[in-house]
């Protein structure tokens, strides 16, 4: 029969929750409302003939003079629009990382570390002209990563958290902007080094020398591209502003970390760039010098909030003096969102719209006008300023009404009233640092209340995708747990899910075409809701037509059967609703699988009965059943805590060693034995697959697969282990060209297309030996004459004794485990490599505990089963403790749910001499690094149902009951074998002892066991990510909702993607490997 349909239900279920999911993700993960309005203002200028000139916005009409009294007399209505001239042109350098440390000079230090004193250049140049020259804290609003932040640098706004997960593609900037102004205003721009300034602004710059900026394994490229083109364009006179983007510092903190000596080395390249700029400019050019963030120490990490990635330095310098700093900001710091404002003002142009920056006047030179106090012109530039953001808190908040207070709003139109009557008294200077006081107090309360609530939870959006998660993991539930096993194929049928395809087609285009007619802005979103709710109502129908069946199920289910397994589970996704437990994890998961294993022996306890030990030789006692589960437990409990070697430490995490940390002592324990350790580990992890095919005969033939796996996965393993230690000894010293290392990679990529490609055309690793019909095997020498004499009489007998020949078939009694063991073997192999020499250990160590989990619940299952029936159906604590194991391996691979600890080395894996600048390549390359455990686990997750199969056609001289019982009967009596004989009395005899022949023989129930173990997957991954959202959403205004709990949501919700997908493609795997089976067996009968 057709299995399709099972896949096509998986993939429904899948399609209901991730719906769900990707709708509630766009009413909590909201970005802000880009406004397109792009502000203008009135110029003021200086003739030729030294009298001030005012053109309007648009420069189409003649300049009018007008009186400068006029002007300053009434500063509340005439700044509001009025732009002055350019005061000097402007260097931009932003050195990408730049942490505020690394500005700091101690001249006490006598062994710095590798980023301190690095640049003397600023000290000396504070030291030599303090007027001239300013150096504060620049702080950064998270997320800290380039692109948001250099949005924020630009538009003057503050990011949005989702903004984060666009660092892989950089959408152009349609808001109001200080490059689109510059570019308004007839200033010419020129850019120098990360190529995201040219996606954010195309065709804005006259020119532009971009490079790309994700080869993090890069140092110096981009770096030496600017310094060979940044002198000579500074020698060309046609330039007003020039922007260079630096990114060795950035690359050298994630590739080596913030203590490493190439640090030094990028430092004092940056210190030496610094330098001749600041003797080559002229006296009209102000330099900037800033980090867009900073980074993590020792790691080199950014992307979050912690002080470490949020602070960076600015340091300005100009042969002309800046303006008095009694005048300007007391502080020592500024806000990174103050430079927009600050640069308008420099440059003469309108302030950007969306702006809620304000102006740092200590970074203004010092420029005066006939007729015009300092104070005014000051004030001026004040009011200008606080206008343009009072325009745009009124604008937002009349098109989103009830999103400020009531009282808040009123308030701060009653200040503003007060400073329209204040700003147009100052008189001294004295009198304008109060009034300027005053109201940057309260702008900055309106920074803060857009700080606040400035992402907008949309409830109906939530709700939705919450509504959705929910209905489809209820009726998955209903369906899979109350309905029989055997009626799936009745329930299922081609004619209702071809129904059922149709009217959700036209339910999503409904929704596509007519979104606004419901009510839906957006029509993804709307196409995607009609399409699961009509699913829905299919499976509605489903459960409705079956009612009688699932309530008596329901009535007769034992309500205390499995426990444990339930509270492990609950407990598992209860972490979602505390910040500490989210931080702490990883021991949790941990802790929940030791439980399970406990638990697991004290099932088989019950089930099998331990050996007599008083009765039992010591040479006896590790040939029982019960002593092999008991030492593949405490192996795999030991295993299990080794792992937690692996641990990627949060900030959160006081007492944490983090095996990942590029300290001193770290070093020294990674640089010695624990860089062989991988490459030993790996080799055991082949060995043994090779041993385990090998055993079973399906390393027997020449065909294409056989071949492969004789010799892939040792050349992989190979290619993999060199690739992984050559790569780490490149960081200190070249050994070897990229173009070879890359090589090496590409092997491990290659043999895993093979793979591919041979798993379509002929998975199965079988050898068909054709013997004559006469042989045949002695199971038992003691009965060889009655054997014999049995075996004369069949061929005596047998009607069709005149064939000449009976197959024997290699690998038959695992055809099916052998597979997906080739399989998964190659896919690890490559996982292994994009996670590296330091974290591969984790992985393979999740494998061997894996393999533990399996050996023990098959043993159990067999145990426990009244039927052969019963084997082919694994326990809830079995799903449930592969479920743990997969959720665990995310830590155990030095992974955290936070969004600077993002592992990035995974893109360049292959890819580093020629490196393609592909993002949707790196960005699947991450995931699989991220998500390892997630993907191979649920990728092989059929062998839970082949399991005992398996495990007894590699032992098949196991006890047929416990030991104890086995005793009782005879120590002889194995299980029955009846390959050849269907009659009714022998068809009780077959046993798990045949191997997998059995799962062709009761092809239905194994096809359907699978679908039902695919389902239950389905199942608990959306459970957990449900759990999720709602914590989201009852804590959406928790303080750590966008450190802990929204980041966590992010990772639930890309790790539920891919265990969806990764489901159905086992269950893919497992129709082909039975559809080529049945082809094997049907070419054997002809």
């Amino acid at each position: 029969m057709s299995y399709v349909k099972y896949l096509f239900v998986l993939i429904i279920f899948a399609f209901i929750i991730s719906s769900g999911i990707h709708i509630f993700s766009k009413g909590f993960l909201l970005t802000r409302d880009s406004r397109t309005e792009k502000r203008q203002c009135d110029k003021f200028y200086v003739k030729l003939d030294e009298n001030y000139c005012i053109s309007d916005s648009d420069n189409k009409k003649a300049c009018s003079n007008q009186n400068v009294f006029e002007i300053v007399s009434n500063i509340s209505s005439s700044a509001e629009n009025l732009c002055f001239e350019k005061k000097s042109k402007v260097i931009i350098v932003l050195i990408d990382a730049l942490k505020f440390e690394f500005g700091v000079f101690n001249e006490k230090l006598n062994d710095p570390l590798p980023y301190q004193n690095k640049l003397p250049i600023i000290h000396e140049l504070l030291k030599k002209h303090p007027d001239n020259s300013r150096f504060m804290k620049f702080i950064a609003d998270p997320p800290t990563t380039t692109l948001q932040r250099l949005k924020g640098i630009t538009t003057g706004s503050l990011p949005t958290f989702i903004d984060m997960g666009s660092n892989f593609a950089t959408p152009e900037i349609n808001e109001d902007n200080i490059i689109d102004q510059m570019v308004a205003n007839n200033l010419t721009v020129v850019f120098a080094g990360d190529n995201t300034w040219t996606e954010l602004f195309p065709k804005r710059f006259k020119r532009s020398y971009a490079y790309p900026s994700f080869n993090i394994h890069d140092l110096d490229s981009v770096d030496n591209a600017i310094m060979k083109i940044l002198p000579t364009e500074l020698k060309k006179p046609d330039w007003d502003v020039i922007i260079t983007h630096f990114l060795g510092v950035d690359h050298c903190g994630h590739k080596h970390g913030a203590l490493h000596h190439e640090m030094s080395r990028k430092l004092t390249e940056m210190n030496d760039m610094i330098k001749m700029l600041a003797e080559s400019i002229d006296e009209d050019t102000t330099l900037f010098v800033f980090g867009d963030h900073g980074m993590t120490l020792p790691s080199g990490d950014h992307g979050g909030a912690t002080s470490d990635e949020t602070d960076a330095l600015l340091f300005a310098y100009s042969k002309k003096k800046f303006v008095d700093g009694h005048l300007g900001h007391d502080d020592d710091f500024m806000q990174q969102i103050d430079l927009t404002p600050t640069l308008s003002t420099i440059l003469g142009i309108p302030i950007p719209f969306s702006n809620l920056g304000t102006i740092n006047f200590k970074l203004l030179p010092d420029v005066s006008y006939k007729g015009i106090k300092r104070h005014e012109l000051l004030s001026m530039h004040l009011w200008h300023n606080a206008k343009q953001i009072k325009n745009y808190f009124s604008t937002y908040s009349d098109e989103h009404k009830d999103i400020f207070a009531h009282e808040d709003l009123d308030r701060i139109n009653t200040k503003f009233e007060i400073f329209e009557l204040r700003i147009s008294t100052i008189f001294n200077e004295e009198a304008f640092k109060s009034v300027s006081k005053d109201l940057r107090l309260t702008l900055d309360s309106m920074l803060e209340l857009c700080r606040n609530i400035w992402i907008n939870f949309n409830p109906q959006l939530m709700v939705q995708g919450m509504l959705l998660s929910f209905l489809g993991i209820f009726v998955l539930f209903i369906i899979i747990y109350n309905i029989p096993v055997s009626e799936f194929s009745n329930i299922f049928t081609k004619k209702l899910l071809v129904y059922q395809a149709w009217a959700s087609v036209i339910a999503v285009n409904i929704g596509y075409v007519m979104h606004e007619n419901f009510g839906w802005d957006n029509k993804i979103i709307a196409a995607l809701f009609l399409g699961s709710i009509c699913h829905v109502l299919f499976f509605g129908y489903i459960i409705i037509k079956n009612w009688t069946t699932i309530v008596e199920s329901m009535m007769s289910a034992d309500k205390f059967i499995n426990l444990m397994s339930r509270m492990s589970f609950a407990f598992s996704i209860a972490v979602f609703f505390s910040n500490s437990f989210i931080v702490q994890e990883q021991y949790i998961l941990c802790f929940l699988l030791i439980v399970q294993i406990i638990h697991a022996l004290h099932e088989y306890r019950k089930a099998a009965s331990f050996v007599d030990m008083k009765k039992l030789k010591i040479t006896g006692l590790f040939q029982t059943t019960s002593s092999k589960v008991v030492i593949v437990a405490i192996i795999t409990i030991g295993l299990l805590r080794m792992s937690q070697m692996f641990f990627k430490c949060r900030e959160e995490q006081g007492n944490c060693w983090d095996f990942l940390a590029n300290t001193e002592n770290v070093a020294k324990v990674k640089d010695g034995n624990m860089k062989v350790f991988p490459v030993i580990i790996l080799a055991i992890f082949v060995t043994i697959v090779r041993a385990f095919l090998k055993a079973n005969g399906n390393l027997t033939g020449y065909s294409p697969h056989v071949i492969l796996m004789k010799f892939g996965p040792t050349v992989s393993v190979v290619a993999a282990c060199g690739y992984l230690v050559l790569s780490q000894k490149q960081m200190t010293r070249p050994i070897a060209s990229f173009v070879h290392l890359d090589t090496l990679a590409w092997i491990v990529y290659g043999m895993f297309i093979i793979e591919l490609i041979i798993f379509v055309i002929s998975p199965l690793l079988v050898y068909i030996l054709p013997r004559r019909d006469g042989s045949f095997s002695l199971s038992d020498a003691s009965n060889a004459i009655p054997e014999l004499y049995r075996h004369m009489k069949q061929v005596i007998n047998d009607q069709t004794a005149n064939k000449s020949q009976t197959p024997v078939v290699y690998g038959l009694a695992t055809v099916y485990s052998s597979v997906f063991l080739a399989f998964g073997t190659v896919l690890s192999i490559v996982l292994a490599l994009l996670l590296g020499i330091d974290v591969c250990n984790g992985f393979v160590i999740i494998l061997f505990v894996g393999s533990g989990i399996l050996f023990i619940f098959s043993i159990l299952r067999y145990e426990s089963s009244s039927s052969i029936e019963e084997c082919f159906h694994p326990s809830f604590s079995l799903i449930v403790t592969w479920y743990l194991l997969y959720s665990y391996g995310f830590y155990s691979t030095s992974h955290q749910p936070t969004i600077s600890q993002i592992d990035w080395n995974a893109a360049f894996v292959g890819r580093t001499a020629n490196f393609d600048h592909s993002n949707i390549l790196s960005a699947i390359l991450v995931l699989l690094s991220t998500f390892n455990s997630n993907v191979v686990l649920l990728i092989l997750y059929p062998l839970l149902v082949i399991g005992p199969f398996m495990i007894y056609a590699l032992w098949p001289n196991m006890p047929i009951k416990s030991d104890k019982k086995a005793k009782e009967d005879t120590a002889l009596n194995y299980r029955k074998i009846s390959l050849n004989d269907d009659s009714e009395s022998n068809k009780d005899m077959k046993s798990v002892s045949r191997g997998e022949i059995n799962l062709h023989e009761n092809e239905n129930i194994f096809m359907t066991s699978v679908f039902k173990v695919g389902c239950q997957f389905l199942l608990l991954q959306g459970t957990k990510v449900f759990a999720s959202m709602i914590a989201c959403t009852i804590l959406c205004r928790h303080l750590m909702v966008w450190k802990i709990f929204a980041p966590r949501f992010i990772y639930e919700g890309i790790a539920t993607y891919i265990s969806f997908v990764a489901i159905v493609l086992g269950f893919v795997l497992v129709m082909r490997i039975n559809r080529s089976v049945k082809s094997l067996i049907n070419k054997l009968i002809l």
